[in-house]
C-alpha cells in the first residue's frame, strides 16, 4: 500500500494545473490595443464630421437665404404693384431676421410695461408702469388689512398681560 499511484486528470475528475498566464497577458494586451484603435477611429471620425458640419454651415442658421430669382413686377410691393391678398403656394413662411424681430418685440413689450396709456377710454381703463402698479397693489392690500383690523372688535377678556417667556426644555 505504500505505493504511490499517479492518476490522470481525467481519472481524478478535476484539473490539477494552474491557469496559463501567458494567454491571459496576450488577451489583455490585444484588448488594450483594439480599444485604443477604436478610440482613435471614433475620435478621428468625430473631428472630421465636426469640421465638415462647420464648413457646411457658413452662415447663421436663422438667416434666410436671399431669393435667387427676382420678384415679378406684379408682386413687387415696393414698386406699387397690386395688393397681394394671398401669398404664393411655394413661398416660405420664414422670418428674414428672427433675432431682430425678437429684439423689436421685447422693446415693444418693455415700452408697454414702463409707460402710461389707455386700454379702454370709454370704460376708463388705463395701463400704468409695472412698478407703479405693484406699489398701488401693495397700498390697497395694506389699506384693506388695516380696515379689516380696525373693524374686528377685540374682546376685553382677550387683553391680558404678556405671558412670561421660557425656554423650551430639551
Amino acid at each position: 500500500m505504500d505505493e504511490h499511484v499517479h492518476h490522470d486528470a481525467k481519472e481524478k475528475g478535476y484539473e490539477d494545473t494552474d491557469v496559463h498566464v501567458r494567454p491571459l497577458v496576450w488577451f489583455f494586451v490585444a484588448f488594450v490595443i483594439v480599444t485604443a484603435i477604436g478610440f482613435a477611429v471614433v475620435d478621428w471620425s468625430y473631428k472630421a464630421l465636426t469640421k465638415f458640419e462647420n464648413a457646411r454651415q457658413a452662415e447663421a442658421p436663422t438667416r434666410v437665404a436671399a431669393p435667387k430669382t427676382e420678384i415679378p413686377k406684379s408682386l413687387d410691393l415696393r414698386a406699387g404693384g397690386p395688393e397681394v391678398t394671398a401669398l404664393p403656394q411655394n413661398a416660405p413662411m420664414l422670418q428674414a431676421d428672427p433675432v431682430k424681430d425678437m429684439i423689436a418685440m421685447r422693446a415693444e413689450q418693455e415700452g408697454k410695461l414702463n409707460s402710461y396709456g389707455w386700454i379702454d377710454r370709454e370704460k376708463g381703463v388705463v395701463h400704468v408702469p409695472i412698478e407703479k402698479a405693484m406699489a398701488f397693489t401693495l397700498e390697497r392690500s395694506m389699506v384693506k388689512a388695516q380696515a379689516a383690523e380696525a373693524a374686528t372688535p377685540v374682546p376685553a377678556t382677550a387683553v391680558t398681560a404678556p405671558a412670561a417667556t421660557s425656554a423650551p426644555v430639551r
